[in-house]
């Protein structure tokens, strides 16, 4: 291959594929974040529309104590995406080490 057609160093093809996969593992995290808010939010009201056993599902004593655990549950996810967001803005150096740390389940 000439030299003309290689893009960056010879021999961090690799160091810059990472790089660029990182960057996309925020991309998916937020809309992770979204698709679950999205969930939740269409979820809720559907509890109190259906009933079962002749009892509205949101009633359910299982399902209230789901619903209230829900919104914590949402909120560490959510945390990781702005905080990858954040470093990539202020500290693109050390981007690469919190990027990978953003996983759609949210650990």
């Amino acid at each position: 291959m000439p030299a003309s057609n290689i893009l960056g160093e010879v021999g961090k093809g690799y160091k810059y594929a990472i790089e660029i996969l990182n960057e996309g593992r925020i991309g998916i995290g937020a809309q992770m974040v979204g698709l679950a808010q999205g969930a939740f939010d269409n979820t809720l009201p559907y509890l109190f529309q259906r009933k079962q056993f002749g009892q509205l599902i949101g009633e359910m004593q299982v399902r209230r104590r789901q619903t209230m655990r829900a919104p914590s549950a949402r909120r560490a996810p959510k945390a990781d995406v702005l905080r990858a967001c954040t470093v990539v803005f202020y500290l693109p150096a050390n981007f690469t080490g919190h990027a990978a740390t953003v996983r759609a389940d949210g650990g």
